[in-house]
């Protein structure tokens, strides 16, 4: 977790070669998450979508959320945020499907900030 932090101040910082032995240092995924791995996926992500690979960093996310969904909605919720961007970002149809399922999912949690969010994700 401490690598996944380091690496998203790296890339914040515009310090690429950091960030890539950064993100060479990451441990493999496991196939079932007992924590929120949030910050983990965050920077995966981005370090992909900074090196032009839109396509590896929505894999990234969707290989996770398939763990995440119904189990860590939190985190969910979270990197689904963070897909429906990439998804937009890559003109990818899907995005507007995965902002309602984020809209749909945090209405049944009385989330109101959130679910505004996907809300506005819709809109764009």
């Amino acid at each position: 977790m401490v690598t996944a932090g380091l690496g998203i101040c790296a890339l914040e910082m515009g310090r690429m070669a950091e960030a890539r032995r950064l993100y060479e240092e990451l441990p493999e995924a496991p196939s079932i998450w007992y924590y929120d791995p949030t910050p983990l996926l965050q920077f995966q992500s981005r370090y992909l979508e900074r090196r032009g690979d839109l396509l590896g960093a929505i894999s990234a996310l969707e290989v996770a959320q398939v763990d995440l969904q119904g189990r860590l909605v939190a985190a969910w919720i979270k990197t689904q945020v963070s897909l429906v961007h990439l998804l937009r970002k890559a003109n990818d149809p899907r995005a507007g499907n995965e902002a309602l399922r984020g809209v749909e999912v945090t209405g049944q949690l009385s989330m109101k900030a959130r679910e505004r969010e996907f809300a506005l994700l819709l809109g764009e």
